[in-house]
């Protein structure tokens, strides 16, 4: 796995994704620091983010695509992490639904 990742670059296999944050989203201290941890400069350093259950460890997760504006693979364990997620980001972003696909 690659310790950075130069995201502002153009990127023909991983294009630029239509991704906002909606403004009523309420972002906490840690999750902040977590996310400045994450990205210096033009470079996302790697995307490991540990909290405890209930911390909004996904909202970082989407916050961060985000910040990086391309397309992301979320795994997961569980059909209902699976589920989780995708509401996640319908709920914290105005990405168009039918850009979430659940597989």
């Amino acid at each position: 796995m690659r310790e950075e990742y130069e995201y502002n670059i153009t990127n023909e296999n991983n294009p630029a994704l239509d991704i906002k944050i909606r403004p009523e989203t309420k972002i906490r201290l840690y999750q902040s620091k977590a996310l400045s941890k994450m990205f210096s400069g033009k470079r996302a350093q790697n995307g490991i983010i540990v909290l405890p259950c209930g911390a909004g460890k996904s909202l970082v997760g989407v916050l961060a695509t985000a910040n990086v504006k391309k397309r992301t693979i979320v795994l997961c364990n569980s059909n209902y992490s699976v589920t989780q997620w995708a509401s996640q980001f319908l709920v914290f972003t105005d990405i168009n639904p039918e850009r979430v696909i659940l597989n």
